[in-house]
């Protein structure tokens, strides 16, 4: 070969290397964001949120105090969360896995309520125990505290409850220490925190024959909330990407029925509803040897996953997990009362997971803070009473399939100034879903100042 030869032979293999250079640079995108001149890269994988704990996310949704003839529940929201922050320094001693059905008569109880059924290993987590592991299979949804007497003392226990087991619903029944049970128990003495609660069957039958029943309670006189506006503030999306995009994955992005979607080979982020959701999806199946979590393996990887992102950007509380679908669900709250209605789910977290990897993750892409100014506004809510009555009343509701009955927040837009309002209102729960109570002509709200 000549050397004019090897010249044209040299200049073709350069020119094949700098077009396969170009094609790479065309389709590289960094895993951090370009941002304006004078800026640096976004290569950080942390939101403007917080860190958050197991115990936190499972706080009862309701106390209920019983004596005979009546019920009682606290008055605020905030009432209850100091009463849970002062449980959780409590330790639980003289652990039986194994407890005989409970006698509640002649004896005062307090119900504490959650809002989905958790594994006995979350006792772990909110007290001391110092009895060796929980079950992480076993499952409880309610907790009663019991004073009890006998000849020669009196003493406090406390039982680990599933009340949707009508054949053995007790499923731990420990001690806990008199000083702890006595500042509880002091709650019904004086009962200036606490108003009265009705049951939605009609009847409280606890103290009467210690039958456990899955009671729905409400209160029996009108309440007052607040309505709220709330001002938004975008959540970066660049530390979500670069926590759930693999480290220089090649990512395209493009728009998708008028949505941004940033997309690699298997895996995709969409961008929705005004940029307010996101919903991210690992798009290969792990289907095929199946090895499902068991729900506290849920609830502690899904709190490690958004703590990775430090993505709590307001207050949520546990909503449902389930080991079957290997989905853990969490809520919005404001006010202490959970946002129940929205018209685009944007106050849900939830994390769905296959062979103990993320398959799908949405997430809300705004914080939400109170607006900055004084609102006075305020609304009446029909009594508990009232709602019985209306319900048992109803051709539109048939009261057996009720699964739950509270109140909560409606979550409305003000377009297009991307700030919201939140209206509290009754809900219903019916098939697993929560949506406002019609009532009819019988108004739900007054506003009041």
């Amino acid at each position: 070969m000549n050397i004019e030869s090897l010249k044209s032979v040299i200049l073709v293999i350069l020119i094949a290397l700098s077009l396969l250079l170009s094609v790479a640079l065309w389709n590289y995108q960094p895993s951090g964001e370009v941002v304006e001149e004078g800026e640096e890269v976004i290569d950080t994988t942390e939101l403007d949120g917080e860190e958050n704990d197991l115990v936190s996310l499972v706080e009862p949704e309701q106390f209920v105090f019983h004596e005979i003839g009546a019920s009682y529940a606290y008055k605020e929201p905030q009432e209850k969360s100091d009463m849970y922050d002062r449980m959780k320094q409590w330790e639980l001693l003289n652990v039986d896995n194994t407890p005989e059905q409970p006698n509640f008569e002649n004896n005062r109880v307090v119900e504490a309520i959650f809002p989905e059924e958790l594994p006995l290993k979350v006792l772990e987590n909110i007290f001391t125990v110092n009895s060796g592991e929980l079950s992480e299979t076993e499952g409880f949804n309610r907790l009663f505290f019991v004073h009890s007497h006998d000849s020669n003392s009196s003493y406090y226990e406390v039982l680990a409850v599933d009340t949707t087991d009508d054949a053995a619903p007790a499923k731990l029944q420990a001690n806990i220490d008199e000083d702890d049970g006595s500042r509880l128990f002091d709650e019904l003495d004086d009962k200036d925190d606490l108003i009265e609660q009705i049951a939605l069957d009609g009847s409280i039958s606890l103290l009467d024959n210690s039958e456990i029943e899955n009671n729905v309670y409400l209160p029996e006189d009108r309440t007052t909330y607040p309505e709220e506006v709330l001002q938004t503030t975008p959540i970066p999306l660049v530390p979500i990407q670069n926590d759930l995009f693999p480290a220089n994955a090649v990512v395209s992005s493009s728009t998708i029925s008028g949505h941004r979607r940033l997309a690699t080979t298997d895996r995709r982020l969409d961008v929705l509803d005004n940029e307010t959701r996101l919903r991210y999806e690992y798009m290969i199946p792990n289907r095929a040897n199946p090895s499902p979590m068991f729900e506290y393996e849920l609830l502690t990887r899904s709190l490690s996953d958004v703590n990775n992102h430090v993505g709590w950007t307001n207050t949520f509380y546990l909503d449902s997990i389930s080991s079957t679908m290997e989905e853990a669900t969490y809520r919005m709250h404001f006010n202490g009362l959970p946002i129940l209605s929205s018209d685009t789910d944007i106050e849900i977290m939830s994390i769905k997971y296959e062979q103990d990897s993320i398959q799908e993750y949405l997430r809300p892409l705004v914080s939400f803070e109170r607006y900055p100014y004084d609102n006075t506004a305020s609304d009446e809510l029909v009594s508990g009473v009232e709602v019985r009555e209306f319900l048992n009343e109803s051709d539109q509701y048939d009261i057996e399939e009720i699964e739950g009955l509270k109140i909560g927040y409606q979550l409305k837009e003000q377009r297009p100034n991307l700030a919201y309002s939140l209206f509290p209102r009754w809900f219903i729960k019916i098939s697993g879903s929560w949506s406002p109570l019609e009532m009819e002509e019988m108004s739900q709200n007054e506003e009041i100042s």
